[in-house]
């Protein structure tokens, strides 16, 4: 007699010996011990069915990153799936009946090894389509004339965040600041958040720095202003980006994430609210991420002893925040000229670029438009800049803050300005677009701007001054003979470095100290002229005086 148990079998003649494993056994088994346990034990088994489906709910934002990695990636697994069926399937067609038996296995394993290649490969392909898509898509406006540049800011984003921390205590640190529209200014605002493990599990965000960007000499005011239960490294549910992972439904958690980035706003009634801009990936063979508007949460209110559990279970249960979509901001005035759209997306556009001249245009035989973000090393806060920018087009004048690109081409050795782009914050109205080659003209893009300015002051130690953040400085400008036109030039702020901090967190390059220097570099004639920090007001009189001559010539 035999007896068989899901792929071993026992034989009175030849003993044990193991056979071929039944999957269809198996399944049918777990089957079959699951009914019988919902048939005998009911109230045991809904109870541990209901514990698994309110677990997966509670801890829905931990599978949301695996959501969103099945959607960005459904094509290339789809086809990488129809590839590995194909070789299967095809090698048992052409095959003999015989031959199939031993061949099939041939392709099947033809077919994982090649969605093992693609999963090893396959991202930089899929990165291209996708970015060939999304320019297709771009809302480009062609610009003639280049804009105009305000609201410049002396110091650096890192050098506000370092002098800020200076001057908290050893229980609290400032958010990454953010440059922001407070009414008819622009400020760097941050949050001030608890750093020790307990009080991120108890204590709110009580406190928003303000700073106005265009300040020469750092001042930090501070007071408790604000009342946040959500934070960017407080704990559970009180961690913002979980709390917005959980105001997701099941078909927004496929399509929407969080930005890495939380913004201090005043709203219409002038109230503190947080707001943490969305992004949406648009399109299914090869998605791409676009801005999906931003979710404002409102300060917490009331302080009786019933309404912290109270939100607290609505953060677990509903999540946090009011989802504003992005065809709806223009309806909210606090929202318009904001810097809303995610870094993450205007640098996906910003790439897109290199597709000017066709799908095969960037590759290695050809190289024709493909251009770069020129990120530098050294610099701890890569483009894009947030800017304040005057763009006319035709009698129209649009004035408000953009993500501002200065592209590059894709060799290295090449540091011309290709491109400019100009990306609207808010994500109302066309990017901009100012295609600097095949024009007159030949400037200087931003990688060699640091060399220019370490050479035109040799006698500086450059091992603790740095040249960080080199952004336009756009200006209309009168030569010698008294040509007015746009005078384009990069400004840079130099700072000084305290080595001994560069193992701090936040601080990879070393602590930020003393009020900067700033340098503006002409980027057609390549010449550094070293401005008075303290009188923004009169730069371009300096740049006139000391290059008008060669303007005109």
């Amino acid at each position: 007699m035999n007896t068989q148990n899901n792929g071993i079998r026992a034989s009175s003649d030849e003993g044990w010996r193991w056979d071929y494993p039944s999957y269809s056994l198996f399944v049918q088994n777990i089957s079959t011990e699951i009914k019988e346990v919902v048939r005998n034990r009911p109230r045991l088994a809904w109870t541990i069915i209901g514990t698994i489906l309110l677990g997966a709910y509670i801890f829905r934002h931990d599978w949301h990153p695996y959501l969103l990695l099945l959607r960005i990636y459904a094509g290339a697994f789809g086809l990488a799936a129809l590839c590995a069926f194909a070789g299967w399937f095809l090698v048992s067609v052409v095959a003999s009946q015989k031959l199939a038996r031993y061949l099939k296995p041939i392709g099947a394993f033809c077919g994982i090894t090649l969605v093992a290649l693609g999963a090893a490969y396959g991202h930089e392909w899929h990165s291209y389509f996708a970015q060939y898509w999304r320019y297709q898509t771009l809302s480009l406006a062609e610009l003639n004339r280049l804009p105009t540049s305000e609201h410049e800011r002396t110091w650096a984003l890192h050098g506000v965040y370092t002098f800020a921390r200076q001057q908290m205590n050893e229980t609290e640190a400032p958010t990454q600041p953010n440059l922001v529209r407070v009414g008819d200014t622009y400020d760097w605002t941050m949050g001030v958040e608890p750093t020790s493990p307990v009080l991120r599990f108890m204590d709110p965000v009580d406190e928003v720095v303000s700073i106005d960007s265009t300040i020469t000499s750092f001042e930090l005011r501070r007071s408790k202003n604000a009342h946040f239960d959500t934070g960017e490294k407080l704990l559970f549910s009180r961690n913002i980006f979980t709390c917005v992972r959980r105001s997701f439904w099941f078909w927004n958690a496929f399509t929407y994430e969080p930005s890495e980035t939380v913004l201090y706003l005043h709203n219409d009634q002038g109230d503190w609210v947080q707001g943490v801009p969305l992004i949406r990936w648009v399109g299914y063979a090869f998605p791409r991420p676009e801005f999906g508007g931003v979710y404002i949460i409102k300060q917490s209110g009331g302080h009786a002893w019933y309404r912290k559990p109270l939100e607290s279970l609505k953060r677990v249960f509903l999540g946090c925040g009011t989802w504003i979509q992005p065809e709806d901001i223009k309806d909210h005035a606090y929202l318009v000229g904001q810097n809303l759209v995610p870094v993450e997306v205007s640098r996906f556009m910003a790439s897109s670029i290199r597709f000017q001249n066709g799908l095969w245009a960037p590759q290695k035989w050809r190289k024709e438009g493909d251009i770069r973000i020129p990120d530098l090393p050294e610099d701890v806060n890569p483009q894009p800049f947030t800017l304040f920018f005057n763009v006319r087009m035709g009698e129209r004048e649009f004035s408000k803050l953009y993500h501002y690109f200065g592209l590059e081409p894709s060799d290295p050795d090449k540091q011309g300005l290709a491109v400019s782009l100009w990306v609207p914050a808010d994500g109302i109205g066309p990017s901009y677009v100012y295609r600097h080659f095949g024009r007159s003209e030949s400037l200087t893009g931003v990688s060699a701007v640091g060399g220019l300015v370490r050479a035109s002051k040799r006698e500086y130690d450059w091992t603790q001054n740095m040249p960080v953040e080199h952004r336009p400085y756009l200006r209309e400008i009168a030569d010698e003979k008294g040509v007015v036109d746009v005078r384009f030039g990069w400004l840079t702020t130099v700072v000084t470095i305290d080595k001994s901090h560069a193992s701090e967190e936040g601080d990879p390059h070393g602590f930020i100290t003393g009020t900067p220097e700033i340098a503006i570099t002409d980027a057609r004639l390549k010449e550094v002229i070293w401005v008075n920090r303290q009188r923004p007001e009169k730069w371009p009189d300096q740049l006139r005086g000391e290059l008008g001559g060669k303007w005109a010539e």
